[in-house]
């Protein structure tokens, strides 16, 4: 062997050599999150493909709401993500009683949100799914449409806006500081039950007096599940003696603020302290979301016009991307709290080394699922439907999901990075200028101008990703982000 190739070897074996007990910090962190985030994936899958068996219409009612409905759930984006900074940090920190006054705020200000979005997607549900639709699945006032049962979709879903926001106040703070397994096992619960009502809620149960609803049952089901789910995560805080958050839990204080009795806070009033401290950090976050699904609802407007089997196959080959994407969301939740806690603890140089760890590994990982998703396109597909032009359109659509997992993996790792370091602007910069101005821009060029196919749609997606993850990469080599470590302690 020549020089040259002994010192490419040891490169790349330099590349995946990691620290002692470092990859097992990882995937101890990591694997709890993949398992609730594939078995969430999992089960949402099973909400399509049991509204695709039972009729396109009931498939294309579910679309049609999708969008809308995580437009509007951006708003708790702000609060959850400054919470699981802001509790990594005072956990590094070993400030235990402020991440608790942190998720009892986060608590709060998701109630609040969860009340006001319900209310804004009752009064304008009809409007979304007409913008969505633009008159190609029949009125929203005229029942027995495909449009009509998105607003029914949509308004039914909405009711579970509170208690997902709940759910997530209280999962994002156990993220934080680490405490990932509780949330796996209450929302594998909550999705085993989801299923199980859309059984009987989509397809009705004669013996019971469930009558078949269709679209309309899986809405039905999944706002029961969110309930249930809630329920879970609260009955977690009352009795658990381990967690840092738990009622039970005597080696900690109990209450949720270190001030005196008497100045106290009553529980469901805000500590508006904290509040500021949360959108500090999570506001730029809520824009970036909200940036990216206002793109996204534009983006599957352009797809909706190009055809019924297209926006089916869509649909499908975006569900089931989303269950391999699972991994980089997973593995983007435990940088945020490694870096998060290692800022929290003034060391920088650690929140590096796991930063750059993750990023190999999760990468590597992709291109596995890169490889499965290649493979056996067509097998995922036939679990949707059976229409030969919806499978041939979407296993098109499946060659380049595998490179779109790839992106993202490395995209996802970096921007994780900065949002536990509290730079959270700058992913809504990248966010502004990838989605808005190269996804959409591109996609109304392809569709409008140019009448080219789905296929092409999904290539500006492409484009859009990778222009993202090469400005956050940039980003994070500068080392700006490194100031915000100064403020990873809440006084």
């Amino acid at each position: 062997m020549t020089a040259n190739n002994k010192g490419l070897c040891s490169r790349i074996r330099n590349l995946f050599t990691f620290e002692k007990g470092s990859v097992r910090i990882i995937f101890g962190l990591v694997i709890p999150i993949l398992c609730e985030s594939i078995f969430s994936s999992l089960f949402g899958m099973v909400d399509y493909m049991m509204a695709g068996q039972h009729s396109t219409h009931a498939l294309n009612a579910i679309g049609l709401f999708s969008t809308p409905y995580a437009l509007l759930s951006v708003l708790f984006v702000s609060i959850n993500t400054g919470t699981t900074t802001r509790v990594a940090w005072n956990i590094g920190a070993n400030r235990f009683d402020s991440a608790r006054r942190v998720l009892r705020t986060s608590i709060i200000l998701n109630i609040f949100l969860g009340i006001i979005t319900t209310v804004v997607a009752f009064i304008f549900a009809p409007q979304f799914i007409d913008f969505m639709a633009g008159g190609k699945y029949g009125s929203v006032y005229e029942k027995g449409t495909i449009a009509y049962d998105g607003v029914e979709v949509f308004k039914i879903c909405a009711l579970g806006y509170v208690f997902s926001g709940v759910t997530s106040a209280i999962t994002a703070t156990l993220r934080g500081a680490g405490e990932n397994k509780i949330p796996l096992y209450y929302n594998m619960l909550a999705n085993f039950l989801n299923v199980v009502g859309n059984y009987m809620f989509i397809y009705g149960v004669p013996s019971l007096g469930i009558p078949e609803m269709a679209a309309q049952g899986a809405a039905l089901s999944t706002s029961l599940s969110r309930l249930i789910c809630m329920m879970l995560a609260i009955s977690f805080l009352f009795f658990s003696k381990k967690s840092k958050f738990g009622f039970r839990n005597k080696a900690l204080a109990t209450n949720f603020s270190e001030q005196p009795k008497e100045q106290k806070i009553p529980f469901f009033i805000p500590d508006f302290s904290i509040v500021k401290k949360i959108l500090e950090i999570g506001f730029p976050a809520m824009c970036e979301s909200f940036v990216m699904q206002g793109g996204m609802m534009l983006f599957s407007k352009m797809v909706i016009s190009t055809g019924n089997e297209s926006y089916a196959a869509h649909q499908v080959a975006n569900n089931i991307n989303s269950l391999f994407l699972t991994v980089c969301t997973a593995f983007s939740a435990v940088t945020v709290t490694l870096v998060g806690q290692h800022l929290g603890a003034k060391n920088i140089e650690r929140a590096k080394y796991y930063t750059g760890s993750i990023a190999k590994i999760s990468v590597s990982i992709s291109f596995v699922a890169a490889l499965l998703i290649t493979v056996f396109s067509r097998f995922f597909i036939r679990m949707y439907t059976s229409d030969t032009a919806v499978i041939d359109i979407a296993a098109s659509l499946m060659s380049i999901c595998g490179i779109i997992v790839i992106v993202t993996a490395f995209q996802n790792c970096y921007s994780g990075a900065l949002r536990g370091a509290g730079d959270t602007k700058f992913p809504l910069y990248s966010a502004i200028i990838c989605t808005l101005f190269v996804r959409v821009v591109l996609a109304y060029i392809v569709v409008n101008i140019l009448n080219l196919g789905i296929f092409f749609v999904w290539l500006a997606t492409l484009a859009d990703l990778t222009l993202r993850g090469i400005i956050i990469y940039i980003r994070y080599r500068s080392g700006r982000w490194e100031k915000y470590a100064m403020k990873a302690v809440d006084n």
